[in-house]
């Protein structure tokens, strides 16, 4: 089942029009029982927009994504900053079984993700999942909203736990099927808003495919180097990158892109120097880096998997040799190379 147009609607009528409305259907409901109803409703997945901004209305992030409350919990969204603060799309998250995948690098040519336990603190830490809104306590009913044929109960709270004194939690709950229409909390100088636009869709959240979680396994490298205490692995390499990361400065040349997971223990500490880094071409013509040596470092902080762009002639030729450095950060007033490497791509 589709959540109805008039859902929606629900949303944007004025509270002020609550009094003409006929009485609550289910008076006797308590403000408790009515934030237990979500939970209760048969809800199996559910489809929001969230956004985060200032108390003037101003949006600075929005969050899409598919909650899935059965067969088990989970999560997908994607996360961006609104243009004119930053304008950067955050990527993907999941969250499956407990586990939170982060994806690294969005844009890149293949995907990668890293794997953390979910936080598992009071409800509204993670107000997705409705189900819990009943146990996060302290509602009344502040009054209702909608149209006489469909209305939602509106409910208020003032949060608790470590969030400041002064922020609240209001619930719209539809009153005829007890679904979750919009979660807001209120801070001095922040507001969230999550609203709930389609439910029971049939959406569903799976888990990132194994070979594509740093650290990465049973992928095979496109090339590698060995050095003293670890190892370089070329991961992919795009030699005709086409995406939002980098582009080129005219038509006369390409992007090559190559992705590097250096996998090594955390000590030594390493750090790629980009200025150093290089691609060579057949003939002998070296490229310098335009971006390398942003990383994001695998589980447990065993290795960081790095990109590093190189702009080109369109004609250069192949095969392309890399130039890695890397040196030890603890000691950047004087840097000390521990790795120099020449690794022959394909």
């Amino acid at each position: 089942m589709r959540l109805a147009v008039a859902g929606a609607l629900l949303l944007l009528t004025p509270a002020g029009c609550a009094g003409d409305l006929p009485p609550l259907l289910n008076p006797s409901l308590s403000a408790a029982q009515i934030a237990a109803l979500p939970g209760k409703a048969g809800v199996r997945d559910a489809h929001y927009v969230a956004t985060y901004g200032g108390p003037d209305g101003t949006v600075y992030q929005t969050v899409s994504g598919t909650v899935q409350m059965q067969p088990v919990h989970g999560l997908s969204q994607t996360s961006s900053v609104v243009p004119g603060k930053g304008g950067v799309q955050l990527g993907e998250t999941r969250e499956v079984g407990g586990v939170v995948y982060n994806q690294v690098f969005p844009g890149w040519s293949h995907p990668r993700w890293m794997s953390n336990p979910a936080y598992s603190g009071a409800v509204w830490a993670n107000p997705i999942y409705f189900d819990g809104w009943g146990a996060s306590g302290g509602f009344r009913v502040e009054g209702q909203e909608g149209s006489a044929v469909d209305r939602a109960w509106r409910l208020v709270s003032q949060a608790g736990g470590t969030l400041k004194p002064g922020a609240t939690i209001r619930l719209w709950i539809r009153q005829r099927d007890g679904y979750p229409l919009k979660y807001r909390l209120d801070f001095t100088q922040a507001t969230t808003t999550i609203v709930f636009d389609r439910i029971n869709s049939g959406a569903r959240v799976s888990p990132p495919p194994a070979r594509d979680l740093l650290p990465p396994t049973g992928v095979a490298d496109v090339a590698r180097y060995a050095f003293d205490g670890g190892a370089i692995r070329v991961l992919t390499a795009d030699y005709s990158y086409r995406g939002p990361l980098v582009t080129p400065s005219d038509t006369s040349e390409r992007l090559v892109g190559v992705e590097v997971y250096v996998d090594a223990p955390p000590t030594p500490s390493l750090l790629a120097d980009p200025s150093r880094w290089q691609l060579i071409s057949a003939d002998g013509t070296r490229y310098p880096g335009v971006t390398a040596g942003a990383g994001a470092w695998g589980k447990g902080n065993g290795g960081t998997d790095l990109l590093a762009f190189f702009r080109v002639p369109a004609d250069a030729q192949r095969p392309f040799t890399l130039h890695v450095v890397l040196t030890d950060f603890q000691k950047l007033a004087t840097p000390n190379v521990v790795v120099d490497a020449l690794i022959k791509l394909s």
